[in-house]
């Protein structure tokens, strides 16, 4: 039976790292289907995916952000029956010879989410202060909720087997982070996860929240998320008696 795996790749205004990015994608994980989506780039990103062979692309005709441009990936996935899919950033962080690590786990193992970490192993990753504080946050409140030491909440490097796909390209199932928040929601649906040591590069711009107010507000608004979640579980575990 044929296993389509799929590569979802949000961009937005990656022009000068877009096709590097692809063909380290068409190198080490030749059998994976790639699809990108343009968050409506305001620089040349959608001439380049025009003039690039053998990758599918969409265009959203507003910017909707990055998570909804992953939903896009999910609905698209879901829709054409994808068995798998690998979220992979567009802006160089992410190296598709680590993400085979994770494709790689996700065929040998009966888990629904494979998370490429940054943490099992050190690789010399320059986790930046602040992130590198909610970050440390995250992973003991996911250690308490599921019992399971994920040592990176925050690893936008991931693998989701078709049930997954389904169940986050519903809008009523879908959140506005993906992160700690993702993970307890998944958890708490009885979806079954694994780590893979991975190495990435740092985000040469700070990444999605640079500075020190960005940061600060990304976690406010996962521990809002989370607490959200963790009432909704128990509401559903009392109705379910």
């Amino acid at each position: 039976m044929e296993n389509k795996k799929l590569v979802i790749m949000p961009a937005y205004n990656e022009s000068k790292n877009i096709a590097h990015v692809i063909e380290d994608i068409k190198t080490h994980l030749p059998e994976l289907d790639i699809l990108i989506i343009n968050d409506k780039s305001t620089d040349n990103t959608l001439e380049i995916l025009e003039n690039t062979e053998g990758i599918t692309y969409l265009k959203h005709p507003v910017n909707m952000g990055y998570f909804k441009t992953i939903q896009t990936g999910f609905k698209y996935a879901n829709q054409h029956k994808y068995d798998a899919a690998l979220l992979f950033d567009s802006d160089g962080q992410h190296l598709a010879s680590e993400a085979r690590k994770l494709v790689d786990k996700f065929d040998n193992s009966d888990v629904d989410i494979v998370i490429g970490s940054r943490f099992i192993e050190d690789f010399g990753y320059n986790h930046r202060f602040l992130k590198r504080i909610g970050t440390g946050i995250f992973q003991k409140l996911v250690k308490v909720c599921t019992k399971q030491n994920l040592t990176d909440p925050t690893s936008g490097l991931k693998v989701f087997g078709k049930d997954a796909i389904a169940y986050l390209s519903s809008d009523k199932n879908f959140k506005d982070y993906l992160d700690a928040n993702l993970l307890l929601d998944l958890h708490y649906n009885n979806f079954k996860m694994v780590e893979v040591p991975v190495k990435m590069k740092e985000a040469e711009d700070g990444g999605m929240y640079p500075g020190i107010i960005g940061p600060g507000l990304y976690m406010a608004k996962i521990f809002a998320l989370i607490g959200v979640s963790s009432i909704t579980n128990v509401v559903k575990k009392l109705k379910n008696g």
